[in-house]
């Protein structure tokens, strides 16, 4: 087993999946870190970046959406996991990413984002076969409740 831990700045907006036929849902985002580590001519550090791409799943993508955006620092911590797939062409490529575990630290942003997207719809799909009732039955101030 691997753990890594990462500090940075958000790049872009999370991106949200919504996984049909589960209760969770799959966040992606990248994480930048500046390390001073590249020594220049000069006799002093250069920042170098590094992007950390990370996935993270959630129930509740739409609370993250309002704390997570682009610029927000961020700690995450998780696994090193290695996606593999084939292209167009039918070329094997692949990538490293971190599967964050637990839930990320806010380290920097706003507390809340007022967001122009939509909610994320999390509801389940049901699919052509069922109808949707409506919910459950109700009852009135004057009736008993069956049990």
């Amino acid at each position: 087993m691997n753990i890594l831990i990462v500090s940075g700045n958000l790049t872009a907006e999370p991106d949200v999946k919504v996984i049909n036929g589960s209760d969770s849902n799959v966040m992606s985002f990248t994480v930048a870190n500046n390390d001073n580590s590249k020594k220049n001519q000069q006799g002093g550090y250069d920042k170098v970046a590094s992007f950390i791409s990370c996935e993270f799943w959630t129930k509740n993508p739409n609370y993250w959406l309002s704390v997570m955006f682009k610029g927000t620092g961020v700690s995450v911590q998780g696994m090193l996991i290695q996606d593999t797939w084939q292209d167009e062409e039918g070329k094997t490529k692949s990538r490293l990413k971190l599967r964050v575990a637990g839930y990320p630290l806010i380290l920097s942003g706003k507390k809340e984002k007022e967001s122009n997207k939509p909610p994320v719809d999390t509801s389940p799909k049901l699919p052509n076969s069922i109808k949707d009732t409506g919910g459950p039955e109700t009852f009135g101030d004057d009736e008993e409740i069956p049990f």
